[in-house]
């Protein structure tokens, strides 16, 4: 079988990518359900820029960082996209909180892109932010009745202490973890 060149594969992404693009920039235009020009472009202008800054991390720089930047720009985009076109219900009033929880998503994402696995170092953030994300959405779609004031305070001093414990637990299996993976490191430069 014949080998692809590099180059081949990155004009195979930058395409694919492209029709992306196309695929919502059409879904812009032949939608009748937004309200205004603007209202239905912005969601564009940030899934293209998050395209752009996932294209180069793929292609060319390997960087984690642009790649949980491009991933949470188009997952983003892509979600208000539908959002605005009524494709999916209410509002982004409502939904505003789900890009917290793409961010953890695309923390482990990030994580595994560039280690090939997921580190705890990647995941508890990213964890926390998914939670955080959710009791978002809860107060978002008023399913808790109470005000997040109101919440904030009564449950607040819990969920500090709770995470401090965690970040204690944290502390001592990355502690743990390092002495193993330092123990591994001297027995393969021995051998």
């Amino acid at each position: 079988m014949k080998k692809r060149s590099s180059k081949y594969l990155d004009v195979l992404l930058a395409m694919s990518m492209f029709l992306i693009l196309a695929g919502f920039l059409l879904l812009v235009c032949f939608s009748d359900e937004a309200s205004s020009f603007a209202a239905n472009f912005w969601p564009l202008v940030i899934l293209t820029a998050g395209v752009v800054f996932l294209y180069f991390p793929i292609a060319v720089t390997s960087s984690t960082y642009q790649f949980f930047l491009g991933l949470v720009l188009s997952v983003t985009g892509a979600f208000s996209t539908l959002v605005v076109n009524r494709i999916i219900p209410y509002e982004m009033t409502e939904w505003w909180p789900l890009i917290v929880v793409f961010s953890g998503i695309a923390l482990i994402a990030a994580g595994c892109y560039k280690y090939h696995r997921m580190l705890v170092s990647y995941t508890i953030p990213a964890v926390m932010l998914i939670g955080l994300g959710c009791v978002f959405l809860l107060f978002s779609f008023k399913i808790i009745q109470i005000s997040f004031r109101r919440f904030a305070a009564s449950f607040g001093p819990v969920f500090l202490v709770i995470g401090s414990v965690l970040m204690v637990c944290f502390f001592f299996f990355q502690k743990k973890y390092r002495k193993v993976h330092d123990q591994n490191t001297k027995k393969k430069t021995k051998e």
